[in-house]
């Protein structure tokens, strides 16, 4: 018998046991919908995430200033010899060798921005002109900061695709008035929808203003709270990083008031991250198939002592004993291989649904999470299937075509 034939004898076997067919297979379309859509979760996350930080430039390194710890390092010791990160170690940084530029940057203020009646709770961004060019915004009309905007401690700023709907409509924001910490600010230009972040920082729900407006007018203070350095092509990020520590501490008198972290040790970081948490979310899943498979060996079972007597038959018209093992183990990876479809369509349907309810989740589904779950079940169900394989193929003939 080929396998064409045992294929042909399960599909037979599970329409004949329409509803014990569905029981046994239940398990396996649990584990494997459970399965694709975790990895659909954690393939979107990871999508999501990698836009976000190439958003941000691919070669970037970020200087923080951290508060002071009196815990770390006594106030006497401290105060005096550091005022925090400053413009100057902005200019200090863009000569280093292996650096292409190093701008200041705000981020993080939240404030509600109006527009006549309207108002939205907004990110306010602090950044400098090279922001536009060395990251994937994208102004649509107007246009962004100017040198002569930094200078003069502008009150301009260029909204984000989302805050701009919510205060605008459809109406082109462009020389219209935004107030923003009881200031006036001109709208100068509004920025491309990037849409699918699922992010409080998304630039579509952002408002920026030029660094040193919001260092005097909404920080109130001279530092800097973050310096971006972007690295040339080709430059060792690890080794520049390093560079920059020696540079920093140089610089504030050897107090480390301040953190370096590379965008490549931030997606090392993030890899690993999502990396435990598909480990863990598949494991789930394959728990579910591995019940699934414990099911389906028990119903192999039932089947093998039901089907005794045909056994007796086909061993005593010429069946080896491989043929027999080959026939039931292919019913058993046929039972789970359905099981596996069903889950896929299953799986889909959930993926589909939990994204539509909540579009800030985001869900992909990739080909090869099908292709996986799907081998997946069937060598689960042909493995389950292997121990009442054995028992069939070892029946003795006699004794088979004996069993009523």
């Amino acid at each position: 018998m080929n396998v064409g034939e045992s294929v042909g004898i399960a599909l037979d076997s599970i329409r004949g046991n329409k509803l014990r067919s569905i029981l046994t297979m239940l398990g396996v379309v649990i584990g494997v919908a459970a399965m694709q859509t975790m990895v659909a979760l954690i393939e979107g996350a990871k999508q999501n995430i990698m836009e976000s930080l190439q958003g941000l430039g691919a070669q970037s390194i970020y200087v923080v200033g951290q508060p002071f710890d009196p815990e770390e390092a006594p106030e006497t010791e401290w105060r005096g010899h550091s005022k925090g990160i400053r413009i100057s170690d902005v200019a200090a940084l863009a000569q280093l060798e292996g650096v292409r530029e190093a701008r200041p940057q705000i981020m993080g203020l939240r404030l509600p921005v109006t527009a006549g009646d309207e108002s939205y709770e907004a990110e306010i961004a602090g950044v400098s002109p090279r922001e536009a060019d060395t990251t994937n915004i994208e102004v649509v009309a107007g246009r962004f900061f100017v040198p002569s905007d930094i200078d003069i401690f502008a009150k301009v700023a260029v909204l984000g695709a989302e805050v701009k709907t919510e205060l605008f409509g459809d109406d082109s924001p462009l020389g219209q008035t935004v107030t923003i910490n009881q200031n006036a600010y001109e709208v100068i230009g509004f920025l491309k929808a990037r849409g699918g972040q699922g992010r409080g920082d998304d630039v579509d729900r952002r408002v920026y203003v030029p660094f040193t407006t919001a260092q005097k007018r909404l920080l109130g203070s001279d530092q800097v709270p973050v310096i971006v350095v972007e690295a040339k092509d080709g430059v060792d990020l690890n080794e520049l990083t390093a560079t920059i520590k020696t540079e920093m501490k140089a610089l504030h008198s050897n107090v480390e008031d301040f953190q370096t972290i590379s965008q490549l040790a931030i997606l090392e970081t993030v890899q690993r991250t999502l990396l435990i948490f598909q480990i863990i979310l598949g494991g789930v899943g394959g728990l579910s198939l591995l019940v699934g498979g414990i099911g389906i060996m028990n119903i192999m079972l039932v089947t093998v002592t039901e089907r005794t007597r045909e056994i007796g038959i086909r061993k005593a018209i010429g069946a080896k004993k491989r043929d027999i093992l080959a026939q039931f183990v292919v019913e058993s990876g046929v039972l789970a291989g359905c099981g596996g479809i069903i889950g896929i369509l299953f799986g889909l349907m959930l993926t589909s649904a939990f994204g539509s309810l909540n579009e800030d989740i985001p869900f992909h589904v990739p080909l090869w999470a099908m292709f996986f779950s799907f081998g997946f079940a069937f060598a689960v169900g042909a493995f389950f299937g292997i121990y009442p394989a054995i028992r069939a193929a070892n029946l003795d003939p006699i004794e088979a075509l004996r069993y009523e």
